[in-house]
């Protein structure tokens, strides 16, 4: 009399998958990506700000690069934390120059109050973090910095789309993985 066992639902279950780890050369190819796209972007910041001669807003403009195309998997890469974050930092800054025109206070206060603003609409993005600093710097002459920021970070968050579009190509096309795309 023979007696079968029956499999237990443990081994029934496929194999889980292995998560996929970059290879050096998809790391090297999203590395050299990143470097073709930062480099433009700012190129074309750069001619923007020589444009309007506001060269002071480069710095958070930068800072948004290194986010979006250095770490586009971030919350602060997302669309809404990028565009969001600055604009509402702008605001604050506006806002805090004028109640606070003169006051060594008006920096803390507008960086302050931008990164509560920024957390309580989910809007994180450190650069941001340096427009209230950008706009009390301008002197009441902010329309220059701000225009500069909007046009910069559209530019950046169109470009990081086709950026976030090519890397997961380079990703779905690994050698020895044997699939075209996810």
């Amino acid at each position: 009399m023979g007696f079968h066992r029956m499999p237990d639902s443990a081994s029934l279950r496929a194999p889980a998958a292995r998560p996929r780890r970059p290879t050096r050369l998809l790391e090297g190819q999203r590395r050299a990506v990143a470097f073709v796209f930062a480099f433009a972007v700012l190129s074309i910041i750069a001619a923007l700000h020589t444009w309007l001669g506001s060269t002071v807003v480069v710095g958070s403009l930068a800072g948004s690069v290194v986010v979006a195309f250095g770490m586009p998997e971030s919350d602060m890469a997302r669309p809404r934390s990028l565009l969001g974050g600055h604009v509402i930092s702008c605001i604050a800054g506006i806002i805090v120059s004028y109640v606070l025109r003169d006051s060594s206070l008006a920096g803390p206060v507008g960086v302050s109050i931008a990164l509560l603003l920024m957390q309580s609409t989910t809007t994180i993005h450190s650069p941001a973090g340096a427009d209230p600093l950008i706009i009390l710097a301008s002197n009441g002459d902010w329309w220059r910095p701000v225009l500069v920021l909007l046009l910069g970070l559209l530019l950046i968050s169109l470009i990081a789309q086709g950026y976030r579009r090519i890397i997961r190509a380079l990703e779905g096309t690994q050698p020895g993985d044997g699939n075209a795309s996810p």
